[in-house]
């Protein structure tokens, strides 16, 4: 049995998108816990690099240099910055292909990334020798794309996604949400590195209650509605909003902090991450989840940042379907989506009845996550799919 897998990403190692490296990281150690052989390729600048996993850890195999940056392209990016992407991506693949097949690679896992018909013809001809594996980050995932680029490209997007399915053995869906099963697609929820986040200490309650929102921010993540809720609340506390992470959404919270005069209640850390991110975690009593998913069609909620704030033992709230909290009050709360500010004092009481309660909410929310939601939880049906489904099986049934 052929158990070696390789883990293809265009994701650039030293972007600031913390969470997915994390994701793609703690996939191929689960990849490995689970039996297989397992090779990381991912963008560092200007090479290509493929790591080899070994006992958790990722050791250089190989890398190729291509000479100039892949930009991140927007709905609007020039004619000359998507050609150089496209030259670039015609490099790395054909570097990977050559290296799949010198090492006789058994699978790739491929984190989706735009289509184009040079990447049709990539996973062509790599379907010859290896099983392929396609996940969709998001799935349903065409309410999501529309969100940030044009009608023109989700159309040929769209069209394109109909000639992937011809080249590759599964589909993965990270979804909230039922009913889209189908032949050779499989639908999961993201998962989280459990060994990899220590147990966050317990803050004592005084007379400060404080808040964290984790991650790459945007618009539908609904942090707007807290900050407003902050400006309403007249209660007898101090609360404090802590929001760690980068994003095109900061500059509008920026000014929405100065219009609301509440400049002393929110504080912009920026990307942090190792101790930095730990102590933040350590003060915070509340963690502030997804509250705007529906400004993206939001039924399909998976958020990661849901998964490390559990696995961490940090209360939350959200505004989501998301399945994999349910029966988890009064640590995780769900309050209504939409645009209307947060009520604060909901949280303060919130906060109140957890820290001057008798349960340790760290440890349920923490077993819940190592019982639930570890990624060798969530990857276990897919590697059952790579290491005993034939190659080509399920290909033969679409067509």
């Amino acid at each position: 049995m052929n158990n070696s897998l390789l883990y293809f990403t265009i994701l650039n190692e030293e972007s600031k998108s913390l969470g997915f490296l994390k994701k793609v990281r703690s996939q191929c150690k689960a990849f490995e816990k689970l039996g297989h052989s397992v090779f990381l390729g991912i963008l560092r600048n200007t090479e290509y690099v493929i790591y080899r996993v070994v006992n958790s850890g990722f050791e250089r195999e190989t890398s190729f240099h291509f000479g100039s940056i892949m930009e991140s392209i927007r709905s609007r990016a020039s004619i000359i910055k998507r050609i150089n992407n496209q030259l670039v991506l015609s490099k790395i693949m054909r570097f990977t292909q050559e290296w799949c097949r010198k090492k006789e690679i058994g699978a790739v896992y491929i984190r989706r990334f735009a289509l184009s018909h040079l990447v049709i013809r990539f996973l062509r001809s790599l379907s010859h020798q290896s099983k392929i594996v396609w996940e969709y980050p998001t799935y349903p995932w065409i309410s999501e794309y529309r969100h940030s680029h044009s009608l023109f490209r989700s159309i040929v997007e769209r069209s394109l996604a109909s000639l992937l399915e011809r080249h590759i053995d599964l589909i993965v869906g990270v979804s909230g949400i039922s009913g889209f099963e189908r032949e050779g697609l499989l639908l999961t929820t993201n998962g989280v590195g459990i060994d990899e986040l220590p147990m966050r200490e317990r803050p004592f309650l005084l007379r400060t209650i404080e808040l964290l929102g984790l991650g790459k921010i945007t618009s539908y993540h609904g942090y707007d509605r807290i900050i407003k809720g902050i400006a309403d609340y007249k209660g007898e506390y101090e609360v404090v909003f802590n929001i760690a992470g980068d994003g095109n959404e900061i500059d509008n919270l920026r000014k929405l902090v100065n219009s609301l005069n509440v400049d002393e209640s929110i504080k912009f850390h920026g990307v942090v991450d190792g101790k930095k991110l730990d102590d933040l975690f350590n003060k915070s009593h509340i963690g502030i989840g997804s509250l705007a998913l529906h400004k993206i069609g939001g039924q399909y909620p998976s958020p990661l940042k849901h998964r490390e704030f559990c696995a961490r033992g940090l209360p939350f709230v959200h505004a989501t379907d998301d399945p994999d909290f349910a029966g988890l009050e009064p640590f995780v709360k769900k309050v209504e989506f939409g645009e209307d500010p947060i009520d604060i004092q909901e949280l303060v009481t919130m906060a109140i009845e957890i820290y001057n309660g008798p349960q340790d909410g760290r440890r349920v929310l923490r077993d819940h996550a190592a019982r639930t939601l570890d990624w060798v939880v969530k990857m276990k049906p897919i590697s059952d799919f790579i290491l005993s489904t034939p190659h080509g099986t399920v290909k033969s049934i679409r067509d």
